[in-house]
């Protein structure tokens, strides 16, 4: 058994990290795969955290802020890593984010996925993180 701790993007292939605990494994195996859908919920959750986070510093701190780097995980952790032009937060900008983000958790706003042409996602309003459409 493999148990997937990680996945990441390498070039257009998706690459999973985790750790054998069980048999044997080699390239060209066949694999059975199985995800546990109170743990993909959990992940779900904390991936909307990471993008409301994002909402908040631009709502607090001005468009100007930029998602350098994120980790969506369980267990009610997510860590973000933006670049802000104005540089570290302030105990008093940390608290109006973290305001904010509450805010928008009780607006229960309606969430819509939808894959779009580059140009077709920013003329909605999409947000660049990182410096791509995400």
């Amino acid at each position: 058994m493999f148990e997937v701790t990680d996945t990441q993007f390498v070039g257009e292939a998706i690459a999973h990290h985790g750790r054998l605990t069980e048999g044997e494994l080699a390239v060209g195996d066949a694999v059975r795969t199985r995800v546990y859908s109170e743990w993909r919920e959990e992940i779900r959750r904390q991936h909307t955290s990471a993008h409301l986070l994002q909402r908040a510093l631009k709502d607090v701190l001005g468009e100007g802020i930029v998602q350098a780097g994120s980790w969506v995980g369980h267990r009610s952790r997510c860590a973000s890593i933006f670049l802000s032009p104005s540089g570290r937060l302030t105990p008093l900008q940390r608290r109006a984010v973290s305001e904010r983000v509450n805010e928008l958790i009780r607006a229960d706003l309606h969430q819509e996925m939808r894959e779009l042409p580059i140009e077709e996602a920013k003329a909605t309003g999409a947000v660049t993180m990182a410096g791509r459409i995400r």
